[in-house]
């Protein structure tokens, strides 16, 4: 097993360094050959921070630099466009160690099964939790997307917006040749996605901890917007196929 870390960071100088070697221990411990690639946007010293850590010859980072935001989910494709040659599985987390690097064993342990594809860290099945400093809203808002979804579909994993997620390869590069959205709704859109190809998703609990350095950059309103519509879309899509079935 090989795994490329596929990490956006917009403006997280306070945070890539840590959650690199917090990274780093963890697949030690394991025994697991693993590489870092930041996708790093916004010129606030982050790319520094990585430059001091690349010194070592210890950790594995790689990175690219844009000047202005990609969106994350621009940026998540951009990354998946540049796994390493002989990596067989990827991870997913975001840069401001909401997820916790030292849970990744769980989802290692759980993508050892009987065809499993993904596994999700979960805050809303049994042993998760995301009430550790997350604003209400952010609370309110995750929760309405995540059942409206579960009451229209079936896809029926608790957690489809966390972005904590641990893949076969395979199934990355079947999903970054599909247009998928450059925001916050890539997260619901990619699992929608991967879960009408067929892929078993299984979910594990994880603690999701709000940030302690930097700042949310998520556009609420935007977000919101983007979600509607991708929902409304994805309604349409099952509406239409069933349709067609009885047809």
């Amino acid at each position: 097993m090989k795994v490329t870390v596929i990490i956006p960071a917009y403006l997280e100088k306070g945070n890539v360094g840590e959650l690199s070697l917090r990274l780093h221990k963890v697949f030690a411990v394991m025994g697991v050959e693993y590489d870092i690639f930041f996708v790093i946007q916004g010129d606030d010293g982050s790319v520094e921070e990585l430059e001091k850590l690349g010194k070592s010859a210890v950790l594995n980072l790689r990175w690219a630099f844009f000047s202005e935001p990609l969106g994350v989910g621009r940026a998540f494709c951009y990354g998946f466009r540049h796994l390493a040659p002989d990596c067989t599985h990827v991870l997913t987390l975001d840069a401001d160690l909401n997820h916790q690097p030292e849970e990744l064993p769980l989802l290692i342990d759980e993508s050892r099964g009987q065809g499993v594809d993904i596994v999700v860290g979960s805050r809303y099945v049994r042993g998760g939790s995301q009430f550790l400093g997350l604003p209400f809203w952010k609370f309110v808002f995750s929760r309405l997307v995540n059942d409206f979804l579960s009451y229209t579909t079936d896809l029926k994993i608790a957690d489809k917006t966390s972005g904590y997620r641990f893949m076969r390869r395979e199934v990355v590069d079947l999903l970054v040749t599909h247009s998928l959205s450059p925001g916050y709704d890539f997260y619901l859109e990619f699992m929608w996605k991967a879960h009408r190809a067929g892929f078993r998703i299984v979910e594990v609990p994880i603690v999701f901890k709000w940030r302690v350095a930097g700042r949310s950059k998520m556009p609420k309103f935007r977000t919101l917007v983007n979600y509607l519509v991708l929902l409304v879309r994805t309604y349409y899509d099952i509406v239409h196929e069933k349709t067609s079935r009885i047809q």
